[in-house]
């Protein structure tokens, strides 16, 4: 294997997404004070990508209102993408919906 070769746009675009996650997951952690609309934000970016781990998390925030003005029918759209790529939590929290 070449490491030297330039990582593909695919690697690149999930540690981007993963980045993303893991870093709002540290700051919660480690006492920043959160933002919920820079999450949302930022989730939203990453959703839209196909990021399973952003779609479930801003179907919450909608589902919640945390960032976002609070829309059942959005919540349950974003989980639903998340749970049909086989995420765990999405598939949960789709079924607790119902």
């Amino acid at each position: 294997r070449n490491w030297a070769k330039k990582p593909s746009t695919e690697w690149q675009k999930l540690t981007r997404d993963r980045l993303v996650i893991e870093l709002l997951s540290v700051f919660t952690q480690a006492g920043v004070k959160q933002n919920h609309f820079k999450a949302a934000h930022y989730f939203r970016l990453s959703a839209e990508q196909g990021n399973a781990n952003a779609q479930n998390s801003l179907g919450v925030c909608y589902y919640e209102g945390q960032g976002v003005d609070q829309d059942y029918a959005l919540a349950v759209q974003w989980v639903r993408l998340a749970a049909g790529q086989g995420h765990y939590e999405a598939q949960n929290n789709l079924g607790e919906a119902y």
